[in-house]
């Protein structure tokens, strides 16, 4: 079966849209690179005043290398609020942190 069999009908013109990617594990850091940039475009500095955002670090066990993580907060709370353990899945490859900070902030809101 081709993978195109198994796309929505309604969702491929949005595929054709996109840009190749190419073979994104041929060379990591240009790939990283290159989607630091798009994220960049499509969030054109804008930032949601009603949430903030804490960059903080956790401590391994083994002591290597502290794990990287962002907490995000309704920028004006009072008492106790619920939350919610976000997994950026790339793999230990592509991504960063600051790629999901949209779908974070609106989760927030």
């Amino acid at each position: 079966m081709n993978i195109e069999e198994l796309i929505d009908p309604e969702l491929k013109p949005i595929l054709a849209a996109m840009p190749d990617f190419g073979d994104m594990t041929a060379d990591p850091p240009a790939s990283r690179k290159m989607l630091a940039e798009l994220l960049a475009a499509a969030q054109g500095g804008a930032t949601n005043e009603s949430v903030t955002a804490e960059d903080r670090q956790i401590d391994r066990a083994d002591g290597s290398a502290p794990i990287p993580i962002r907490v995000y907060a309704p920028a004006e709370r009072s008492g106790d609020i619920g939350a919610l353990l976000w997994f950026h899945c790339g793999g230990f490859v592509l991504g960063s942190l600051d790629q999901d900070d949209a779908i974070c902030e609106r989760i927030v809101e």
